[in-house]
């Protein structure tokens, strides 16, 4: 079923004074340049873009919708509900209503860890959110409008806070972001249902990404240094990623 999201993740985020300032004339630059390819290059994985939305220090600068798509559209957001239910666990534990995530699952979900599997029931909520419980995880299933997940990014980069509201613990969104392993996916790092990685802005830096990613190349990318959050929806499940191309070739080069 086509999911909303819940009105305590309408999301935005203040300015914030700290951190590096990105060069905003090379960065409208690019991404009007990333647009044209999208909107008129003729090969598949271009025209499957369906959305791609970026905002900076406070304020969207670029929102576009390809291929019928329209602003209000609900997307099929695959994996990066994940991402999702770890702040919900979050906001969870912040209210007392689960003590933590070294909780055993079988507390909260007895028909799927059973007593009578030794294994699964030693299974806890940290293992799960880390996808180190030794089975298969489903996907996702929520249905949400892109601008809406971008929101989602504002409110991590403002620290689980929105308009001045806590929505969920600066604890929780640090301990999210902690690298629990390496992962064999580029060299990323996996935290509590989200990915983090440092990517080259130049020969002779980088910076902390952070992402939430679902199939077909649904990306949520967190700039913290740079207070940058940029939002692709595509239909990529068979043909190539437009979404982390942009970012590695063209964004991160030019802040």
């Amino acid at each position: 079923m086509k999911t909303a999201i819940p009105l305590f993740f309408s999301l935005f985020i203040a300015m914030n004074s700290l951190g590096q300032q990105a060069d905003s004339s090379g960065l409208m630059t690019v991404i009007k340049e990333a647009d044209r390819i999208i909107a008129t290059d003729p090969r598949d994985f271009f025209k499957n873009v369906e959305s791609f939305i970026v905002y900076d220090r406070g304020h969207i600068i670029f929102e576009n919708y390809y291929q019928g798509i329209r602003k209000d559209s609900l997307h099929h957001i695959q994996s990066q509900t994940k991402s999702i239910v770890s702040l919900l666990l979050g906001i969870a534990i912040d209210q007392g209503i689960i003590p933590n995530e070294n909780e055993p699952a079988a507390r909260y979900f007895p028909e799927y860890f059973k007593k009578e599997d030794s294994l699964k029931f030693r299974v806890t909520i940290r293992d799960l959110v880390t996808m180190s419980a030794g089975f298969c995880h489903a996907g996702g299933g929520l249905y949400l409008r892109p601008s809406d997940v971008l929101k989602i990014g504002e409110m991590i980069l403002n620290s689980g806070t929105y308009q001045g509201k806590r929505i969920v613990s600066e604890n929780w969104i640090r301990r999210s972001f902690q690298s629990c392993f390496t992962t064999e996916f580029g060299g990323k790092d996996y935290g509590y249902f989200w990915w983090t990685k440092e990517m080259a802005v130049n020969k002779d830096s980088t910076t902390r990404v952070l992402s939430a990613e679902g199939a077909g190349g649904q990306s949520l990318f967190i700039i913290p240094e740079y207070h940058l959050v940029i939002s692709f929806t595509e239909h990529n499940y068979t043909t190539p990623q437009v979404g982390p191309w942009v970012l590695r070739e063209s964004i991160l080069p030019n802040l």
